[in-house]
C-alpha cells in the first residue's frame, strides 16, 4: 500500500487552510477595532433622544455654531428680530449668559473662519447675502450676493480632504435640500443638485428637507436636516424631526434613505403644544464629545425654549459588529 501521498499532502492542505483562517481572523479583528462610521445611525434608536443644553427667553431660532481657537461662537436670530447677532464664550454652557453683538441685517445665519477672515451669510427674504469681517463681532462688509433665488437655510463648511467649500441649502420653492460647491468662500458656486434623488426620499421628509447642514467627519461627508412629511406646515398638524444621511464621495447625493436621528418626544421638546425640532449642527471640540446640536422652538415668540443635543461618539466610536 502506498501511504506517501496521504502522509505528505494532507498536512500541507491543512496548513494552508489554517493560514487563510488566521489571515481572515486578523482582518476581521482589525476591521472591528476601527471606529464605525456615522452611516450606521439606525443603531441610535437604542439610545435616549438627547438632553437640553440651555434656554433663551425667546427661544433659539436659526443659528450657526463654531469652535475657533478655544472659543464657541453662536450666530443666531430670534423671533423678535430681523437681524443676526453673535455671541462668544469659552464653553457651550456659558453661551447662555454671553452678551450679543448685532452684526448682520438678515436671517438664517451661517459662518466660517477662514484664512484670518470671518465669512457670514444671511437671508434677506429673497437671496442669501455674503459678508466678511476681520473680527468676529464686526463690522461686517457686504462681499457678494448668492445668485440663486429662494436659496434659504444656507450653510457653508470646508472639506478638509479636497480644500473646497460646500454649501447646503433649502430651495424655498420646493422645500428640497440642495448643494453647491466652490473653490473659495467668495465663489463662484457650482450646482451639485438635489441631495435626495427620488428613490432616496421617505415619507417623513417628503414635504420639506429644512435646514440642511453638510459636515465632514472621519473622511466622509454627511447631511443633517429637519424633515417634515405632513401636507400642512402648522406645528399642531405634524411633526418635524432631525434626520441624517451619508453622502456619496463623488456626487454628494444621498447614499441611502436617511435615518431619523431625533424625534420630539420629550416634554421640553414640545413647549407651546408643538412637535418641532430643527437646525441640526455638528460640533466637535476637545472639551466635549462630538455632538449634533439642534434648536427646539415651536414656531412662536416668547416661548421659553432652547437647544437640544445628542452625543455622537457612542455611535461613531462604537467598536465591533
Amino acid at each position: 500500500m502506498n501511504l506517501v501521498n496521504p502522509i505528505v499532502h494532507k498536512p500541507k492542505r491543512h496548513a494552508a487552510r489554517r493560514i487563510l483562517a488566521l489571515i481572515s481572523t486578523v482582518l476581521t479583528l482589525a476591521a472591528c477595532d476601527r471606529p464605525q462610521p456615522i452611516a450606521a445611525l439606525d443603531i441610535y434608536r437604542e439610545y435616549p433622544p438627547g438632553k437640553e443644553l440651555f434656554e433663551l427667553s425667546n427661544g433659539v431660532n436659526e443659528f450657526d455654531l463654531l469652535h475657533v481657537d478655544g472659543f464657541y461662537y453662536m450666530f443666531h436670530h430670534d423671533f423678535n428680530a430681523l437681524h443676526t447677532s453673535v455671541r462668544r464664550a469659552a464653553t457651550l454652557d456659558s453661551l447662555v449668559n454671553a452678551p450679543d453683538f448685532d452684526v448682520l441685517p438678515g436671517l438664517y445665519p451661517t459662518a466660517i473662519y477662514d484664512g484670518g477672515l470671518w465669512h457670514a451669510w444671511v437671508y434677506d427674504g429673497a437671496h442669501t447675502v455674503h459678508y466678511t469681517a476681520s473680527n468676529w463681532s464686526g463690522p461686517y462688509t457686504k462681499a457678494d450676493t448668492i445668485d440663486i433665488f429662494a436659496a434659504s437655510d444656507w450653510s457653508v463648511r470646508k472639506n478638509p480632504l479636497d480644500g473646497q467649500y460646500y454649501a447646503s441649502y433649502k430651495d424655498g420653492r420646493t422645500g428640497l435640500a440642495m448643494l453647491e460647491r466652490a473653490r473659495s468662500p467668495n465663489g463662484p458656486w457650482n450646482a451639485l443638485g438635489r441631495v435626495f434623488p427620488a428613490d432616496k426620499v421617505a415619507n417623513w421628509y417628503s414635504a420639506e428637507q429644512a435646514d440642511p447642514y453638510i459636515f465632514f467627519y472621519h473622511g466622509r461627508a454627511y447631511l443633517a436636516f429637519a424633515g417634515w412629511g405632513g401636507r400642512s406646515f402648522k406645528v399642531a398638524d405634524g411633526e418635524q424631526v432631525i434626520g441624517i444621511v451619508e453622502l456619496e464621495s463623488k456626487t454628494y447625493h444621498a447614499k441611502q434613505i436617511a435615518t431619523r436621528l431625533i424625534r420630539p418626544t420629550q416634554p421640553w421638546q414640545q413647549r407651546g403644544g408643538g412637535r418641532k425640532i430643527f437646525n441640526p449642527e455638528f460640533i466637535e471640540a476637545t472639551d466635549h464629545r462630538p455632538k449634533i446640536v439642534y434648536a427646539v422652538n415651536p414656531s412662536g415668540s416668547n416661548i421659553q425654549a432652547g437647544w437640544g443635543y445628542v452625543d455622537l461618539d457612542r455611535i461613531v466610536e462604537r467598536k465591533g459588529g
